[in-house]
């Protein structure tokens, strides 16, 4: 399977909640365009470096001629340099989007491209029994608090539900 991230907020709370070990563990080729990695903290840059060194993760830069297809593409007017390159890649790459952006993601789906979020990190590492559900349930509950849904009260529902059923499993 081909993932390309589309914002650095989703790569920050991997590492903060400490999700990125156990994701780059599954069988996930992962893509991202090197404006979203000079977005993540210096210390994450290391590690998304060994990352490509171990062929988890590619690092794509936008040259001038990927630059003036991409132009071609009819983004909508929201979308930035950094939501472009990303979408960009992954459609050259083929690959699922995993995004944290609402326009990114209404975008990906309008065009029918498979999108998914931070949500779908933790199912899949539960599916793989990478982590416990007792893990899950707390990765759920520090996300719940995290600031990547600020007053979000679709966020904190979808959260809330699948608490609910993760701990209905326990």
């Amino acid at each position: 399977m081909k993932i390309a991230i589309t914002d650095a907020s989703l790569i920050i709370v991997m590492y903060e909640l400490g999700l990125a070990d156990h994701y780059f563990k599954l069988n996930i080729e992962t893509h991202i365009s090197r404006n979203i990695f000079n977005q993540v903290y210096p210390h994450q840059r290391d590690d998304l470096d060994t990352q490509e060194l171990l062929g988890t993760l590619y690092i794509h830069t936008i040259g001038s001629n990927e630059r003036s297809a991409m132009n071609e593409i009819n983004f909508p007017q929201t979308f930035c340099v950094n939501d472009r390159s990303s979408v960009f890649v992954a459609q050259r790459e083929k690959a699922y989007i995993l995004s944290s952006d609402k326009n990114v993601r209404e975008f990906i789906t309008d065009n029918i491209y498979e999108e998914h979020g931070m949500f779908w990190i933790i199912n899949e590492l539960l599916e793989t029994k990478a982590i416990t559900n007792d893990e899950a349930v707390s990765y759920m509950r520090e996300l719940s608090l995290h600031t990547l849904f600020p007053n979000s009260a679709e966020a904190q529902s979808k959260i809330k539900h699948r608490l609910d059923k993760l701990i209905a499993q326990l």
